[in-house]
């Protein structure tokens, strides 16, 4: 896991940018390791690349439709009810079926009526979902109260033995799942 950590505007998000391929180096290039060693310039690669990554940004993403639509936008695959309920309990979204009516609950595209905590946390089942091999996160816990932060970063550290973790964040909870860290 690499925690990148500095003050307002030092350029964190924009490293997850570039990283994602949505945003471009303003000087040189981003390339790609391969398996054997070749270098890519990330451009040509970057839809393969993106299948094995899960990302969660700083703003929650949502559509408008029920809970179980949003969790499963953009899967290439379908999802069991095991692998659902799985994700939803490592993203620490056990709200949802404390709700009446579970994952048919409707949302807006704004997820009106659910906290920017529940938002967030939806974002992250989405992405783990995925299986993705690398797991991006800016801000991950901004929005969520300590115990909850507390219980995410310990799943965090149980990921680790599964996917690579990239987060921005300015919490220090988050930085001990840290096996190097980058100060910008």
């Amino acid at each position: 896991a690499l925690v990148v950590t500095g003050t307002s505007g030092a350029g964190k998000s924009t490293l997850l940018g570039i990283l994602l391929g949505t945003l471009a180096p303003t000087s040189g290039s981003l390339m790609v390791v391969l398996g054997d060693k070749r270098e890519v310039p990330m451009k040509d690669i970057r839809p393969s690349l993106l299948q094995g990554i899960g990302y969660v940004g700083a703003e929650s993403f949502l559509i408008e439709g029920t809970i179980l639509e949003n969790l499963t936008y953009g899967l290439d695959r379908t999802a069991t009810t095991e692998q659902i309920h799985s994700a939803l309990k490592l993203a620490e979204c056990q709200f949802v079926f404390e709700m009446s009516e579970g994952l048919t609950h409707f949302i807006s595209e704004q997820g009106h009526g659910l906290s920017a905590g529940q938002k967030q946390r939806l974002s992250l089942a989405r992405a783990l979902l995925r299986h993705p091999k690398v797991l991006i996160l800016d801000e991950p816990t901004a929005n969520l109260d300590a115990d909850t932060e507390e219980r995410l970063v310990d799943t965090f550290i149980r990921l680790k033995s599964e996917m690579t973790i990239v987060a921005v964040t300015h919490r220090p909870a988050v930085a001990r799942m840290a096996d190097k860290r980058l100060s910008l």
